[in-house]
């Protein structure tokens, strides 16, 4: 970014200058080529809305990983949390050549979805162009040898907000990608884009700001809702992470909610009609949430099986008298219940666990359906299986603290469970900005030599999510104080963010 006659010009992610669609994500799952490219023609033409419907015939479909969570080369990160927000900003914005605004888009973005690549999180934009238009063919079969790699995107954003301080960094004395000394410890500066405010568009270039951009033709949800059963855990290494919930019978939805509009969808992106949702449809008016959830059918207090479910969606004669929206859980639940009161009988969160996998079968006894359970490997962006547990072990019990090393001023965040201790160096740690909710740096490393003085201890009641390390734990019953310990990568090596959340 730079300043020109007191105005602030962005540029986009490989250099290009930027000038400030809004649209809606919608997550479909599904299980062959045949039946995403059929849903997918369903989601273009509704979310794009040509003058003419389009049918697969008419068009090709590729897909980019587009932004990831890793510091590009300018400096800059896009925050995991925003990735669902600039994903919905990237629905109907034009696709270029090169960020050049003085040529005509090439194609056009119609949806996106977030998916995990080994330790990062990836936006994937899908988009599309005419196969009637002049280098179509050229252009599908460039991308699919290999020859068209990388891709790039252009928005604008308010604030770019420093890794070190929490300020503004055009006004702090910190420099992105500069190594910043504090005592004892160095850690890279970089800065979080806040507060974007629109997707212009996405380009396909030479080189990418950030590293492993890609497109290709695969067009598959990795989030599939057909999910293989397993009866052991021995394909998973020691130190690999699960989401666990129960194994209810359902339908499986996206929600995608505003103050003023809330959208449940089926897996093919088709809207449930309220009518058919019954009480429940009253209880989400207001609600803002996006996310997964699964729509369970109830008798009374017994759940009934998915075709009975959809009978009573479909206004036909079925044993259901109500249904109960069940959230997977993510980072916007803690937001989601400070909105419900007691009342809220038809919207619950699953019951869930984070785990290692040797704490996999207790987790899974203690909330297990007769069905068994789904395990994810690390969150829902993960892969998800059926999992019957056998027999199940003691309770199990998390730690975190943080201590401060005799003589140093040096403080260690020490996270204990049954199955690992890990320790991690906090950089430029303030226990009142940590109160604050300032984000800290953090450096996996051995406990302290000699504590002197313990400044934090607690119990840890849930963990909600996590992936390769993450962890998000609830610190109490109302999931009104958590944790958060996120991996990212800078300056080519693994590090973590650390944090405190209070609703």
């Amino acid at each position: 970014m730079v300043i020109h006659n007191n105005k602030l010009i962005y540029k986009t992610d490989n250099g290009g200058i930027m000038n400030a669609s809004i649209g809606r994500i919608n997550v479909e799952l599904s299980a062959s080529r045949e039946d995403r490219t059929s849903e997918l023609i369903e989601i273009l033409n509704r979310n794009i809305s040509p003058p003419t419907r389009l049918e697969e015939s008419d068009i090709h479909i590729r897909t980019m990983f587009v932004l990831s969570d890793q510091v590009n080369s300018y400096g800059g990160c896009f925050d995991p949390d925003d990735h669902e927000a600039i994903a919905k900003l990237m629905i109907d914005s034009p696709v270029l050549v090169g960020h050049r605004k003085d040529k005509l888009p090439i194609g056009r973005t119609f949806h996106a979805t977030l998916e995990k690549r080994g330790d990062e999180n990836w936006v994937k934009a899908y988009f599309y162009w005419l196969k009637s238009s002049e280098g179509s063919n050229d252009l599908a079969d460039n991308i699919d040898g290999g020859v068209y790699k990388e891709c790039s995107i252009a928005f604008t954003y308010r604030r770019p907000e420093c890794s070190i301080c929490g300020a503004d960094i055009r006004s702090c004395r910190h420099e992105p990608l500069t190594e910043q000394k504090e005592n004892t410890s160095s850690s890279q500066c970089f800065y979080y884009y806040r507060e974007i405010e629109r997707v212009l568009e996405t380009s396909l270039v030479y080189r990418g700001a950030v590293a492993n951009t890609s497109m290709s033709g695969d067009l598959s949800d990795k989030n599939d809702s057909t999910l293989d059963t397993i009866t052991d855990l021995g394909r998973f290494s020691n130190d690999s992470n699960f989401l666990v919930v129960p194994r209810y019978e359902g339908l499986r939805v996206r929600i995608n909610g505003s103050t003023d509009n809330l959208r449940v969808e089926r897996q093919d992106g088709k809207e449930l009609s309220q009518n058919g949702l019954g009480d429940l449809a009253e209880q989400l008016v207001g609600m803002k949430y996006q996310g997964r959830g699964m729509l369970v059918g109830y008798r009374g207090k017994k759940r009934t099986d998915a075709k009975s479910l959809e009978a009573y969606l479909s206004g036909e004669k079925s044993e259901v008298n109500r249904v109960r929206l069940m959230l997977y859980p993510n980072d916007q639940i803690v937001g989601v219940l400070s909105q419900l009161d007691s009342s809220h009988d038809h919207i619950r969160v699953f019951p869930h666990r984070l785990v290692c996998r040797g704490e996999v079968e207790k987790a899974a006894s203690e909330i297990m359906t007769k069905g068994g359970v789904e395990i994810w490997t690390g969150s829902l962006f993960g892969d998800g299986y059926n999992f019957k547990p056998g027999q199940s072990s003691q309770i199990i019990k998390e730690q975190i603290s943080i201590v401060k090393e005799n003589g140093k001023d040096k403080f260690i965040l020490q996270v204990d469970t049954e199955c690992t201790k890990r320790s991690y160096e906090l950089t430029n740690f303030d226990h009142h900005l940590f109160e604050a909710g300032k984000k800290f740096v953090a450096l996996q490393s051995n406990e302290p030599n000699q504590p002197a003085g313990l400044l934090f201890n607690k119990q840890v009641f849930s963990i909600t999510d996590g992936e390769n390390g993450a962890w998000r734990m609830s610190l109490d019953s109302q999931n009104e104080e958590s944790l958060t310990l996120r991996p990212i990568r800078l300056n080519g090596k693994l590090q973590y963010l650390f944090y405190l959340k209070t609703a």
